[in-house]
């Protein structure tokens, strides 16, 4: 199964999420339904010709219900008292029929306008998360620098020390 949510996308994406407010966990969970729904795409097209190969059926739907969750997560955090909500709402259902008759007929052309859509939508949310100037919803998390260090292409990543109090508090 060749899964686009590698360790080291598992750590950014925790990094980002321990330090973001509302508005940029929306923008991180667009990120994640666009890293599923194009893992979901390349692994289809490695098969060629529809429908998918055997030996890419698992990838494909392992990234296509992980899509699946991310929409969801979109869906439920959606406050209805706003306007713009329904719309959000009813583009957030058709794009879960088309991940889900995808997923059910092993075809990818359901899926190849979806990320068009999802890159929309990001770049308006991060467009708002930039102006969106709420504390991280995460308190006392641990701090990270990154930087180069001793060779030209290392990269590290160094924790500073918090103290043993150190949690996550929501």
């Amino acid at each position: 199964m060749d899964a686009i949510m590698t360790d080291e996308k598992k750590k950014q994406y925790t990094l980002r999420i321990s330090g973001a407010n509302r508005t940029g966990l929306i923008v991180i969970l667009y990120d994640m339904l666009l890293d599923y729904v194009e893992d979901a795409i390349q692994t289809a097209e490695s098969c060629g010709e529809e429908p998918l190969c055997k030996e890419k059926h698992e990838g494909f739907h392992f990234a296509l219900r992980h899509a699946r969750g991310c929409i969801r997560e979109l869906s439920e955090s959606l406050d209805f008292h706003f306007t713009p909500s329904m719309e959000l709402f009813s583009l957030y259902r058709y794009m879960d029929r088309e991940l889900a008759r995808a997923e059910r007929n092993d075809a990818v052309a359901w899926i190849r306008p979806i990320p068009g859509m999802i890159k929309e939508l990001r770049e308006a949310f991060q467009t708002v998360a930039e102006q969106d100037g709420s504390p991280a919803l995460m308190e006392n998390t641990q701090t990270v620098y990154a930087g180069l260090t001793y060779g030209k292409t290392d990269l590290n990543v160094n924790l500073s020390d918090q103290g043993m109090d150190r949690g996550f508090r929501v």
